[in-house]
């Protein structure tokens, strides 16, 4: 990659849409003012394009008996560095970046750059709805007010009786209810003719952002008390999903807190794309902007496939029932160890 020194040259490239890997412990917000801060910065110690010399027409000179008008060049003071100020100021930058909700959370985040044609794209590829992953860390035995491990402790459970064997057959069985809702809701068979047409329309999501949508949950770290789930859902809020966490383990008769949530993946954006911290500079986004045209061309293309639209109101997600087969695999009446 060529070192650049100028910083127009700089300026013109950062233009386009790249990924950022968002740590745990700030929000999203401040992550459009420390990319923007850095940014200044690094511009204003670049090199500036060279000021052109003010060009002056004197008259003749009393001791010149020639009479002819002098041309001379001076030093344009106008736009001199100490006059008026830095190149770039923070203001200066349009930044945008796909949300979150909470704090604690870490991964990837989408950011766009520039206005024009990176902003059409950001809002295209943005408004479509786009499918993410999420892997999202527990710990079995505890219950707070808010679901996280730092909230305050409402109860204390026991957990030995839990094995991976039983949590994975909890989870396909969840994932299984949570994906007949979307057929029950336009009132479609799913095994039936008219189902295998839906899906081989596109990927079957809601047709408004308020409707969050589950499409596959599995374990994929089962260390007790801990465990890692993979959650992969649409419209997605920070109360779905750690709620999700919560009903899967009262439905195996115990409680889990939340330690950690990290979004692996965001589309076609992955933690691949994403920018460490130590890389939001000048150099890292304009390399990430190259290394993620493939992704937003992949995003783009999606705009294709078709919305389902027809129905608005989708359950908020299924809770197992006494009814239900799959409680016969969890022991009955476990007791719980004090509140």
């Amino acid at each position: 990659m060529a070192v650049l020194e100028k910083a127009a040259e700089a300026w013109r490239l950062l233009n386009g849409v790249f990924c950022v890997y968002k740590p745990a412990g700030i929000t999203f917000n401040s992550i459009r003012f420390r990319i923007a801060n850095k940014l200044t910065d690094e511009l204003n110690a670049m090199q500036r394009e060279d000021v052109p010399p003010l060009v002056k027409i004197l008259p003749p000179s009393p001791e010149d008996d020639s009479a002819e008008f002098r041309v001379t060049t001076v030093p344009d003071l106008r736009r001199h560095p100490l006059v008026v100020g830095p190149g770039y100021t923070k203001e200066d930058f349009y930044i945008r970046h796909t949300t979150g909700f909470l704090k604690e959370m870490a991964g990837v985040t989408v950011v766009s750059i520039g206005s024009g044609s990176p902003r059409r794209i950001f809002e295209a590829i943005t408004d479509r709805n786009p499918v993410c992953t999420y892997h999202i860390d527990g710990k079995f035995g505890l219950r707070t007010d808010d679901y996280l491990e730092t909230g305050r402790v409402l109860e204390k459970t026991s957990f030995d009786f839990v094995t991976r064997t039983r949590l994975q057959k909890f989870l396909s069985f969840y994932q299984a209810r949570y994906q007949k809702l979307i057929y029950q809701a336009y009132g479609v068979d799913p095994q039936s003719q008219e189902a295998y047409e839906m899906h081989s329309r596109g990927l079957l999501r809601p047709g408004n952002v308020s409707n969050p949508l589950l499409y596959r949950i599995q374990c994929v770290s089962f260390h007790k008390p801990y465990f890692t789930l993979e959650v992969q859902c649409v419209n997605e809020t920070d109360k779905f999903l750690l709620k999700i966490l919560n009903d899967v383990a009262e439905d195996l008769k115990s409680s889990a807190v939340c330690t950690k949530i990290r979004r692996i993946r965001w589309g076609n954006f992955t933690l691949d794309h994403a920018l460490l911290y130590k890389h939001w500079n000048v150099a890292g986004i304009i390399e990430g902007i190259n290394e993620c045209g493939p992704a937003v061309r992949n995003e783009l293309r999606l705009l294709e496939e078709p919305y389902l639209t027809d129905v608005k109101d989708i359950p908020q997600g299924p809770r197992l029932t006494a009814g239900d087969p799959i409680l016969s695999l969890s022991a009955s009446n476990f007791p719980r160890i004090g509140t």
